[in-house]
């Protein structure tokens, strides 16, 4: 896909993620709209390709208004980066919480293609039962408690159970 096509598909799904929820709280509602304002901004810098930039707007738009919507344009920027795990990671965290009837035309289906090329370079631990508790893989942030599986870069790892 063209550096202009991920900079509409930046710009179509980075806006709309915030725009879908009516906030009674007013604390929630001025982070929203800061949020809105950061992925907006973060969509002129993924046209200008600055991925470092859109990287870190869009994280901290979903610091401040934690929407999994938000996880398909991450997606988008770290694989455009190179940043393959963290693509993964983010498409699947978008398709496992995100409502079909909440993402927009395209999204599931881009996601899943790019899962599909994302795999081809990364490792893919399935674990035989849900996890009983939370699994630490490496210095990463714990697996959650029923997790069935885990992407992780090809190599040896760690894999750390609380009880260890």
């Amino acid at each position: 896909m063209s550096a202009r096509a991920l900079s509409i598909v930046c710009l179509l799904f980075c806006a709309p993620a915030l725009a879908d929820r009516k906030v009674d709280d007013p604390q929630k509602e001025r982070a929203r709209i800061v949020a809105r304002s950061l992925t907006q901004e973060a969509t002129q810098s993924f046209e200008r390709r600055d991925y470092t930039k859109t990287q870190m707007l869009l994280e901290a738009a979903y610091m401040l208004y934690a929407t999994e919507k938000i996880q398909y344009s991450l997606a988008r920027v770290y694989e455009a980066q190179g940043q393959k795990l963290l693509a993964m990671r983010s498409y699947q965290q978008f398709l496992r919480k995100v409502p079909l009837s909440e993402r927009l035309p395209g999204q599931t289906e881009d996601a899943t293609g790019a899962i599909g090329r994302l795999q081809k370079d990364l490792a893919h631990l399935v674990f035989s039962r849900a996890l009983p508790a939370p699994l630490r893989i490496d210095e990463e942030v714990p697996t959650p408690k029923g997790s069935i599986d885990a992407w992780v870069e090809p190599g040896t790892h760690r894999l750390l159970l609380p009880q260890d």
